[in-house]
């Protein structure tokens, strides 16, 4: 079993997202969802996981579970189940 970094710690007054970050995230769930393009999905998803790691362990555990769904759409399982694994222990976590 592994332990999350530290990186997925609770922030306890995390600074809200800059509006470069949520229209990263737009963009990130408007290729995936709404273009239907997971290979442009999953660049920005990684950029969004990337930028949203000061953020309450929910906010990011959603964005993991987004992404575990872009490579579920990309037949990449493996890294699909470690995103779904981080979600978990994030919602698992304190806070």
């Amino acid at each position: 079993f592994l332990l999350p970094p530290p990186a997925f710690a609770a922030t306890t007054n995390p600074k809200p997202p800059s509006n470069d970050e949520i229209k990263l995230l737009r963009s990130a769930l408007g290729a995936l969802y709404g273009e239907r393009n997971p290979e442009k999905a999953e660049v920005l998803l990684t950029e969004a996981v990337q930028a949203w790691q000061r953020q309450n362990p929910d906010e990011r555990a959603a964005l993991y579970r987004v992404r575990g769904d872009c490579y579920m759409a990309l037949l990449k399982p493996e890294e699909a189940a470690s995103d779904y694994g981080i979600a978990v222990e994030l919602l698992e976590g304190p806070g």
